[in-house]
């Protein structure tokens, strides 16, 4: 007799003796014929069961009553009181104290604030067990309460009980909140890691967010505003600085424009972003004003240089705008698609070439591309420069 229709298990008990001596004999003459095969055997007997143990744990951190019983909550965990899911969130925050820093700023209605001790486990390398048993993956499960998927790493041997569960969210709002450093982009990576590999439906659903700290707090006065980068912080430095100063700029006719605003605040711009241009091309051309003047008279165009009758008189307008910003000490030569600037200077001579080498690089490349702007803004000289700022 068997258990089943599919015979995987004897149980006639008056035969049952004495199949398990032959067999027990037969497998004990194979394991010491197969020593080989017996330890693929015993690996496999002991992934199995590892297999199994990463499941139970995967449930006993996921079992309880009902997805809100604070009962098993993990205790660092400060909860909201929202219990409806969708109107809840929760802020995944670097450590105790900005976790206390979290809960003074937080709204205890429907924000929840967990912060975790250093750098979570990398998943990418670990196996299911190793990623079960750590302490702060744990906390994250528990905390969430849906679960967590794959926790075997064996798909057929991962059923319902471990898998991650969308509907039983605690919160639908799930936000990692960390320093603004490099430690802080790495936790931020690390749990984004686990997050993907196991909470996977919760990213696909939309639920998992980035919150991004300020790097800078700027204070005027009474007003505090909080800046989330240095591309930020120089634009705020630009915008009050330039509030109440004019610019004032010869043009053709002879006259003086004065512009101011937001005209004022976009020159700056172009003048901050061709600055952090030209900065890495002077480790070529070692002089600004070289480069500089170059770039506002488009003679860092190749099509220019590459016309001897165009390039002919870029030599001669460089020149002429060189000698006026400092004394006559600069002579620019035009030879076969190349400048060659000279500088002569109590008998010192330095040589620069603006040629087909420095040309292609990336940032002669994009200050090329605001030959135009450089040329209506800059172009004009008097007085050895192309403005004065003045306080309005």
């Amino acid at each position: 007799k068997f258990s089943s229709q599919t015979k995987d298990k004897l149980v006639s008990s008056e035969v049952r003796q004495v199949v398990e001596s032959v067999c027990l004999n037969k497998l004990e003459q194979w394991m010491e014929e197969n020593p080989s095969e017996i330890k693929k055997v015993i690996d496999k007997v002991l992934e199995a069961s590892t297999a199994r143990e990463a499941a139970r744990k995967a449930r006993e951190l996921t079992r309880r009553k009902t997805g809100l019983e604070s009962s098993s909550l993990p205790g660092k965990l400060a909860d909201c009181q929202e219990k409806n899911p969708e109107e809840s969130e929760i802020f995944i925050v670097e450590g105790d104290s900005a976790g206390g820093s979290a809960k003074q700023g937080r709204d205890r209605k429907n924000q929840a604030i967990l912060p975790l001790r250093g750098k979570i486990l990398n998943v990418e390398r670990a196996n299911p067990k190793q990623i079960l048993t750590s302490n702060e993956i744990g906390i994250l499960i528990k905390a969430i309460g849906a679960g967590v998927g794959n926790p075997t790493g064996n798909e057929e041997e991962d059923k319902a009980d471990g898998k991650f569960n969308l509907k039983k969210m605690r919160y639908h709002k799930i936000i990692i909140m960390t320093d603004a450093d490099v430690d802080g982009s790495h936790i931020r990576t690390l749990l984004l890691t686990f997050f993907y590999r196991h909470m996977k439906p919760m990213i696909e659903s939309g639920r998992l967010y980035i919150a991004q700290p300020p790097l800078y707090r700027a204070k005027k006065g009474t007003s505090v505003q909080y800046l989330k980068d240095e591309l930020e912080m120089d634009e705020y430095l630009i915008n009050e600085g330039s509030k109440n100063l004019i610019f004032e700029t010869p043009t053709s006719d002879n006259r003086v424009k004065k512009i101011t605003g937001k005209d004022l605040f976009s020159i700056i711009n172009l003048a901050k972003k061709s600055q952090k241009l030209i900065l890495p091309l002077t480790r070529r051309i070692d002089n600004k004003k070289v480069i500089e003047q170059a770039s506002i008279i488009k003679a860092l165009n190749q099509k220019n240089l590459n016309d001897p009758k165009i390039g002919i008189e870029i030599a001669k307008y460089l020149t002429l705008r060189l000698n006026t910003i400092e004394s006559k000490i600069w002579n620019v030569k035009y030879d076969d698609g190349k400048l060659i600037i000279i500088k002569e200077e109590r008998g010192v001579k330095q040589t620069f070439e603006i040629n087909k080498e420095f040309l292609i690089t990336p940032e002669a490349k994009l200050l090329n591309d605001l030959r135009n702007e450089l040329m209506d803004n800059f172009g004009i000289l008097k007085n050895g420069c192309a403005g004065v700022i003045k306080n309005a």
